[in-house]
């Protein structure tokens, strides 16, 4: 059982570990525009891949996907988003200037493939396999790397970068599929009845609510873009890609802070509340005693991360690491409310929180410097994210509040 959990904890990180030595990839070879460029595409992908997780990963882990019209229903939403997103993420780029329209098209199938292959990763996670998800995490990141490997002699840009994804997450997707246990390696025929309606009426919320936290942050910089150019998303990202792991770690607490509170709300729901606001002080302590050391540290960190100093600035830093205190906050907040059935409201605040960002923007382009506004732009959002725990507190604190019978278990599909 230890190692099980230890796999389902390394599970959390080995994808965003891969992504990560992707982009400390690309900060090398390519200049800031490039750069900032590839970072819009690449979180293009991520929310095209976070909707698809929603609504079909997790209503195949939830739902009963071995049911042949549900999983019907799963088959056809599965190669319609992947589809869809390609094609989406194809025309974005390249009528927004992102890519040139050959580079576009890889991008388009590295967002197919990025999306099928996550849905293995979720159909493994749904048996257990965290040990097969790591091992397939690791063949994208052999397969990615490779490719780079191959095309450094001739120079490394936007379509290397994602042919190297294409690769990655089609051997990924391969070696995921034989890990598969026998029982879920299956197709079921295309013709007959489907269950559309339970598909939405679970995974339709789920996309949603996956995507506002990395829409927010894909339409500041498509803000930035438009209005400083893709330079000043570079300089953004590289501080970014600094303070990465601080803000994966806190990503990965919060799947171990869900299933307490899950167990702990169970239980009592006041000593849930209490939890919640104990794991909020030592989690935002933490995130903070760590941005301190980030800053310190930063010229060494930046040669490592990034190859050089020269993109490093310390508000920029300074404004990520307050993103990730404010993302420690809310955490086990969010995940109280969501646990006791108050999605859509938990949703809702997310979706102001965005509201208040882009007000937020606005007021930077009109009061700052043309040159210099968007060096605030972490700094305000991370103070938004902060002023936001409160209203996610008092949601945790209502919908615990009336959750009724202390010991009724928590419904799995609210989860």
């Amino acid at each position: 059982m230890d190692h099980q959990r230890a796999a389902a904890v390394a599970a959390q990180f080995t994808q965003a570990g891969t992504s990560l030595l992707l982009s400390m990839v690309a900060v090398r070879v390519l200049d800031p525009a490039e750069f900032g460029q590839y970072l819009l595409v690449a979180s293009t992908i991520v929310i095209a891949t976070g909707a698809t997780t929603g609504l079909v990963g997790d209503s195949l882990t939830v739902l009963d996907r071995h049911d042949p019209a549900l999983r019907r229903t799963l088959q056809r939403a599965a190669l319609v988003c992947a589809v869809l997103a390609g094609v989406l993420v194809m025309l974005i780029a390249g009528l927004l200037g992102w890519l040139a329209w050959g580079a576009a098209a890889i991008a388009a199938a590295a967002t197919a493939a990025f999306v099928l292959e996550d849905l293995v990763r979720r159909i493994l996670m749904a048996n257990r396999r965290f040990p097969a998800v790591v091992i397939v995490d690791i063949a994208y990141a052999i397969g990615a790397l490779a490719v780079l490997a191959a095309a450094a002699v001739g120079g490394v840009g936007l379509s290397t970068l994602f042919s190297a994804i294409v690769v990655g997450q089609l051997l990924a997707m391969i070696v995921g599929v034989v890990l598969i246990p026998a029982r879920d390696r299956y197709r079921t025929t295309m013709r007959g009845p489907v269950r559309t309606g339970a598909l939405l009426g679970f995974g339709g919320w789920r996309a949603v609510h996956l995507t506002t936290g990395p829409v927010r942050i894909w339409v500041a910089r498509l803000i930035v873009s438009g209005v400083a150019g893709f330079a000043a998303v570079g300089i953004l990202e590289a501080n970014r890609l600094v303070m990465a792991p601080l803000l994966l770690a806190v990503q990965g607490a919060s799947s171990a802070v869900l299933v307490s509170q899950v167990a702990l709300l169970r239980v009592s729901p006041a000593r849930a509340r209490k939890q919640a606001d104990r794991d909020a002080a030592l989690l935002s302590a933490a995130t903070g005693v760590a941005l301190v050391v980030v800053l310190v540290l930063r010229e060494p960190l930046g040669h490592v991360m990034l190859g050089s100093t020269v993109l490093l600035d310390p508000w920029v830093l300074l404004g990520w690491g307050v993103v990730a205190v404010g993302a420690a906050l809310n955490v086990p907040y969010v995940n109280l409310a969501v646990a006791a059935g108050a999605t859509r409201a938990a949703l809702a605040v997310r979706v102001v929180e965005l509201c208040v960002v882009l007000l937020g923007m606005a007021a930077l382009v009109l009061l700052l410097p043309a040159s210099t506004w968007y060096l605030m732009v972490p700094l305000m959002m991370g103070l938004v994210g902060c002023a936001v725990a409160v209203a996610q507190r008092g949601l945790a604190t209502w919908s615990t509040g009336h959750r009724g019978d202390p010991d009724q278990d928590v419904d799995p599909d609210r989860v």
